[in-house]
Parts: C-alpha cells; structure tokens; sequence
C-alpha cells in the first residue's frame, strides 16, 4: 500500500477503535462462483447464484470508495474467469484501492495485461507436485509454476498454503522454492465454513499444527518469503480449540475481532457477511443490491464467535488493534 492509503487507513482504524465507529476499511469481494479446478476441501464452484453484473459490480466499487474502503480483496471461484475482471480491479484503483486477487495461476500468462496493475496476487499452493496435484487436479502445480514464472517479478507473487494433514511437512519445501523464485508465502489451517466446502477432514492434529507454526513464527526472524505475521503465527501454534476453528471464546493471546466493524466479505451474489468464515451461516443477510453497501454495512449484527484461525481474519485483527509488531511486519511488505 502506498504512503496516503497507509495513513488513510491508519486514521480508519483511530476511528474504529477509540471514536467506535463502524468504519469498513476493507473488504473481501467474491466475484464469480465458478472455477476452471476442482479442490478437494471447496464446493464452491457447486453453488447456484447468480453473479453481480458489471455495472453491479462497478457501481458497488464506487459506493465502497465513498464508504472509506481502502484494501479490496477478490475472490471466488476463480476470479480470473470473469471478462470484466480487468474493468473492475481498474476501478478499484482509480478509486486509490489497494487491491489483490486469489488465484490458481492458471489464466495468467493469457490475460496478464488486464490484472498487471495488481498491488498483489495470490496463488494456492499445497506444497510437492504430487500433494499440490492430489489436494486440487493433475496438472495444477505445472499451471502454478507457469505462472510465476511468466509474471516474473512484474508484479508482486504471494502464495497461500492451506497446510492439512497431507501436506503439512511441506513447509521446506515451499520455503525453497519461495527463494527461488522470489514470491512470499503465506500459510493457515483449514476454515472452510460448510456451505464452500467441508474441511474439518483434512485437519492435522493440534500437536502438529502447533509445532508448524511455532517452527514458522521462528523461522520469520530471518526469512523474508514467509509473509505471515509473528504474531499470527504464534497465535495459531497456541490455539487450543481445534478441530474447531472458530470459538465463542477469545484467549488472552488473541486479538479483538473487528469483523463486522473495520471489514465485511461480500458473497458472489451480493449477501454481505462479517467474515469469510460466516459465509451462509447468517439467516437473511443484507444484500448490497437491495440495501446498498453503506446500508449492508450498518445492518450488518455480530458474529457468536469471538475468535477463529482464519488467516485473513487474524491477520486483520492485530493490525486493527493496533499491534505494533504486526503493523511494522506489514508495512514492509504492503
């Protein structure tokens, strides 16, 4: 992110937490259901709704801006499949939105020049080719890595492994390949609410996931691929409540949850949800089709649960609560 959207976003978060006002920073946007692969923890490309348009989509970007969003995060399915996706992250940027994509790589090298002004994007990666290929469809780490090397430092390359029990002593490995190619990565632990897909399944034990990610919290001290927060990582070592991954409860080494308050995720279809870890779990969310995305915003009601290991979610969490340590690791990388 650049100087004015940090110091944007920096006056955001004041708001929110000393003034308590809602203030929607940032926002998690999935843009199309449908997906050109077929992993085997998300069902996301089995669900029926319809997508936004691009006039919807266009015009739900502008009343965020006028809203106060500052980072926009695209999602799906595949994003990539969308015609328009050019149209839109143009959009956000115009708009001074740093804004990101999620991504298996394997539209890049074709549509390149509609999505190189990316502050960031984000590509699944499981580890080994036989796990990477296992968890998603033969064939899939030859597309991932046809990527990277195609955007070859053009723009910024992070990647997102989702560690289970089949892949979780894959961390070396991915590290490697991080130096050697020069992307960052990140790392979490299944979350998938049930209506994107069941991964409870996949789960490693507590024992292992605490010492992967004590391991990583440590190795972030001198390494600069892995992405992921000391902070965050500490805090996944010591959670204590799996196989669930969301709690009614807040240990003392978690942060406050602002979801609902300083980021919302809005559904393909328009639905709008405190948090990806709430997708469908909400009856009659508020639809920003229907009520516009201030409106969504302000009826928006507080999840049950006070704390969870979804990564995207924690990770907000301690920048929002202004922890300084996760706020410095962030900044050299945004």
């Amino acid at each position: 992110m650049k100087f004015r959207q940090n110091i944007a976003m920096g006056l955001g978060v004041l708001r929110g937490k000393f003034l308590s006002q809602n203030v929607p920073l940032s926002v998690m946007l999935s843009v199309t259901n449908r997906c050109n692969s077929k992993c085997r923890y998300c069902d996301i490309s089995s669900r029926k709704q319809k997508e936004m348009s691009t006039s919807e989509m266009l015009n739900l970007i502008e009343q965020m801006s006028a809203g106060g969003v500052k980072k926009l995060s695209l999602w799906g399915g595949e994003p990539l499949l969308r015609d328009d996706i050019g149209a839109i992250i143009t959009k956000a940027k115009d708009r001074g939105m740093c804004v990101n994509i999620d991504s298996n790589g394997y539209l890049v090298p074709e549509i390149f020049e509609t999505i190189k002004d990316l502050d960031f994007i984000i590509f699944s990666f499981d580890g080994e080719k036989k796990q990477h290929d296992h968890n998603r469809e033969p064939g899939a780490y030859d597309k991932l890595f046809r990527a990277i090397e195609f955007i070859d430092g053009r723009i910024p390359v992070w990647t997102l492994t989702v560690l289970t029990k089949y892949n979780i002593g894959s961390v070396d490995f991915i590290l490697q390949k991080a130096r050697e190619y020069r992307f960052k990565a990140l790392f979490q632990v299944p979350y998938h609410p049930l209506p994107l897909g069941s991964a409870e399944d996949l789960l490693a034990s507590a024992d292992e996931y605490a010492k992967v990610f004590s391991g990583l919290a440590r190795l972030k001290k001198g390494n600069s691929q892995v992405i992921s927060s000391s902070r965050y990582l500490n805090a996944v070592s010591k959670w204590g409540f799996f196989p669930g991954t969301t709690s009614e409860f807040r240990p003392q080494h978690f942060p406050e949850c602002w979801a609902g308050r300083m980021f919302c995720n809005i559904d393909t279809n328009g639905d709008m949800y405190t948090c990806s870890p709430r997708i469908g779990l909400h009856k009659q969310p508020p639809n920003v089709l229907k009520y516009g995305f201030a409106e969504s915003f302000r009826r928006l009601k507080k999840s049950g649960c006070q704390s969870c290991v979804s990564g995207c979610s924690l990770e907000t969490n301690f920048v929002f609560s202004l922890n300084i340590k996760s706020i410095r690791e962030w900044l050299v990388v945004l």
